[in-house]
């Protein structure tokens, strides 16, 4: 982003609905056999994605170490296990809110004990049935809050799947979430559309210099379905760069995370420019960032291949400064799109026009 100190920057996501989804509806189940132990992270995460995800500890699994040796994981059904790859889900394919009911499969390799105890400790928006891969012939547990099953035959059953049952997890859905610098202040702006069990946000900001730290807390409106704005005033800044999220937390505290917004202050002057999108190929969001060094109607639009304009994403009279703005093509198919960046004067002479093309690749 193009930095600027005396005109005022304003950071724009404007993604209808984000929803405050990390750490509310992930959890873990626990595989001992007395004498090692695997814990196993599953759930739901709006910003896990169908490949790998560090952010989520995920890797690729290595191979079932020798006989004799313990191991646990998560696997994907085989054709003779009663089941497809488009019937196995975790938290990679999760949609929100969620009502569903997803399948859970794990895979559990004997080392110097006998039994195989699954352990589990669920929030309550979560509970689950625990069966064998026959169709809870030998097992058909119900589980919920916490507690345990041993396996007395592992050898015999050497899997077990389990259903998770997600009872809408997400309290407070998030409908915009910006920001705006003057000089050496940040104010920072958010909307909901519904609130349930919300007792507030807390303000957490990091530097080129230091991690995340809570600057502030502002109070939630428990449960409410009208929409709600709330704002927040971050004083006496350095120049440099700052990134600012959301940290939503429910009355029995449980939490989740807004995305991640940044800020950047300097003394350079601005022209009118047009940035190249990033991430570019994107799936399904990508960030737009433009320049204004003077005030003027904004126009930001997508196109297709063949003209025609898709979504306009700006049509305001903008102030000097540099804006972003986060595009969701989660409604448009795969291909070749392109955006225009359009300013233009009160007494509509065009002042600036560029155009850059993205691609969506699903």
């Amino acid at each position: 982003m193009k930095k600027i100190k005396y005109f005022i920057l304003l950071v724009c996501l404007s993604v209808p609905y984000l929803l405050f989804a990390q750490a509310q509806v992930t959890t873990a189940i626990t595989v001992t056999d007395g004498f090692a132990t695997k814990e196993l992270h599953f759930g739901l995460d709006s910003t896990a994605t169908d490949g790998i995800d560090v952010h989520l500890d995920e890797g690729f699994l290595p191979p079932l170490p020798p006989v004799g040796a313990f191991d646990a994981r998560f696997y994907l059904p085989e054709n003779n296990f009663n089941g497809s790859t488009s019937s196995w889900k975790d938290f990679r394919f999760a949609i929100f809110p969620s009502f569903d009911t997803l399948e859970h499969r794990i895979k559990y390799q004997v080392g110097l004990g006998t039994t195989i105890t699954i352990s589990y400790d669920f929030p309550a928006d979560i509970t689950g049935l625990l069966q064998d891969m026959l169709g809870g012939i030998l097992i058909n547990v119900p589980i919920s809050g916490t507690g345990s099953y041993v396996i007395t035959n592992p050898d015999i059953l050497d899997r077990v799947k389990f259903f998770a049952y997600y009872d809408n997890s997400i309290p407070v859905e998030l409908s915009a979430f910006s920001a705006s610098v003057l000089g050496t202040t940040v104010v920072l702006d958010w909307k909901t559309e519904t609130e349930t069990n919300n007792y507030g946000f807390e303000v957490q900001r990091k530097s080129e210099s230091s991690e995340w730290e809570i600057i502030g807390f502002i109070n939630g409106s428990g449960t409410t379905s009208e929409a709600k704005v709330y704002s927040f005033t971050d004083n006496n800044l350095s120049s440099g760069s700052f990134v600012y999220r959301l940290k939503q937390i429910d009355f029995n505290g449980q939490f989740g995370f807004s995305g991640e917004l940044e800020v950047n202050i300097d003394l350079g002057l601005m022209d009118y420019q047009l940035f190249q999108n990033y991430p570019n190929p994107f799936n399904p969001s990508t960030t737009i960032k433009y320049t204004l060094p003077a005030e003027g109607n904004v126009r930001l639009s997508v196109f297709n291949t063949i003209g025609q304009e898709l979504e306009i994403l700006v049509s305001e009279y903008q102030a000097p400064g540099s804006y972003e703005i986060m595009w969701n093509a989660v409604n448009f198919s795969s291909g070749v799109y392109f955006y225009q960046y359009e300013v233009a004067g009160n007494d509509g002479v065009m002042l600036a026009k560029e155009m850059k093309k993205l691609v969506l690749i699903k």
